[in-house]
């Protein structure tokens, strides 16, 4: 991508910036945050409309990560999660936008629906803080999917030498494992984990902003 281009997309990445703030002011006044989220969209097809011009899928998905965000704060949802499907799409290797996306879903769908999204995340980079999050952990290990996500952690950490990373997979999915026994007893018994009493930390408003 062009210095010109990068440019003129953080420009407009600013001017959406705005726009989630003006939107979230605005509150309850629903007229003037669809203007923005409109000014937004505006701006989204924009970038999906010039990206076939570059190789480089920076500026679409800069745009796309910060319109979601407007969405996000407006809490349109699925509209949220068909722009992030489509920034993976078009940008396979963001790992943010793919745990965004991961946490939008578990928030809307459950979690069975974002395990995907958050195993394509650690593909991408397995050695971001993220990936040892004590929430998303203790969920997968009581829905029974830690060893899903275990193995292909240590795959890929094993395959790039992350020795430090992999050891500290190996010691949560001991400890998260030994949570999950904790947890299957409390739920049985009324007081363990579900779907509706917590969210992914990537669908709570200030973590999805960053």
């Amino acid at each position: 991508m062009s210095h010109e281009t990068r440019r003129h997309g953080f420009r407009w990445v600013g001017v959406l910036r705005s726009c989630l703030a003006k939107a979230i002011v605005s509150g309850a006044r629903q007229c003037e945050a669809r203007r923005y989220l409109r000014l937004a969209a505006g701006m989204y097809r924009w970038a999906r409309a010039i990206s076939p011009l570059h190789t480089d899928p920076t500026l679409t998905t800069m745009i796309g990560c910060a319109y979601a965000e407007v969405l996000v704060q407006l809490e349109c949802w699925n509209t949220a999660i068909a722009v992030y499907t489509q920034v993976t799409e078009h940008n396979p290797n963001h790992a943010v936008a793919w745990f965004r996306l991961s946490g939008l879903l578990a928030h809307v769908r459950g979690y069975e629906a974002a395990i995907d999204s958050y195993l394509a995340a650690v593909r991408c980079d397995p050695t971001r803080q993220w990936f040892y999050h004590p929430l998303l952990w203790d969920v997968l290990a009581t829905t029974g999917q830690l060893p899903r996500l275990e193995a292909d952690l240590i795959t890929v950490l094993d395959r790039r030498g992350e020795t430090m990373s992999l050891s500290r997979t190996r010691r949560y999915s001991t400890e998260f494992s030994r949570s999950a026994d904790t947890s299957g007893k409390n739920e049985r018994g009324g007081g363990g984990l579900s779907s509706g009493d917590v969210r992914s930390p990537g669908a709570k408003r200030s973590t999805v902003s960053r």
